[in-house]
């Protein structure tokens, strides 16, 4: 599209880029595209905007949220009720991902399949059973596993209460079952729901296996 038809106000600075797009765009304007290059677009301010990968449904966009758009891949905005603003950083995807982003990969994986099918870990009806995520942010020394219990809605404080308590045996259990975890920090036992765990899994994966800079 030509600069005088883009839907949005472009400020960049530094290889960022800021758009703002105004909540008296019409709709016709945020039509279907595709970029030249990789994107990684971090969510400013939404007002209840959404976006919409091809082949996808529509999801929320929630201010922090940090998006991966790969390009020649088709997506749109869906307009919310005040302005999106938004922060862009074009880059290149690796084609393959590092080796020590792809080792947390499959920990994460084999730890997650024992959780899911262990009954000891069961807290109550709604209790949905514990999950993890694993990496290493620029700020640890060693690995970390994050440990989360996840129901599948809204929780009482004494379920609470015994997810954090049983969370103590799961760290144990987990480095006697493997033994790749010798040196890995074990944290956590928070609790939270499907929906919140799901919502800012991106985040937290991200904010473990290297941050992105806006």
């Amino acid at each position: 599209m030509k600069k005088e038809n883009l839907p949005f106000r472009e400020i960049s600075k530094n290889n960022i880029k800021k758009r703002i797009f105004n909540e008296s765009i019409d709709d016709h304007e945020l039509k279907w595209h595709y970029d030249q290059e990789d994107r990684i677009v971090k969510i400013v301010k939404s007002n209840g905007w959404k976006f919409q990968m091809d082949n996808e449904i529509p999801r929320n966009l929630i201010e922090g949220d940090i998006l991966k758009i790969p390009k020649g891949k088709y997506h749109r905005v869906i307009k919310g009720n005040g302005d999106l603003i938004v922060k862009i950083k074009e880059t290149t995807f690796k084609k393959k991902i590092t080796e020590s982003v792809n080792k947390f990969e499959r920990y994460e994986s084999l730890i997650n399949d024992f959780l899911s099918n262990e009954t000891f870990f069961k807290i109550d009806e709604n209790f949905m059973g514990y999950r993890v995520i694993v990496g290493k942010s620029k700020y640890d020394v060693n690995p970390v596993v994050k440990v989360y219990g996840v129901f599948k809605k809204p929780f009482s404080m004494e379920s609470s209460d015994k997810v954090h308590n049983k969370s103590k045996e799961i760290k144990k259990i987990l480095k006697s079952v493997f033994p790749f975890l010798k040196d890995f920090n074990i944290n956590g036992g928070s609790t939270t729901t499907e929906d919140n765990f799901y919502r800012y899994l991106e985040y937290e994966k991200n904010s473990l296996r290297g941050n992105f800079n806006f």
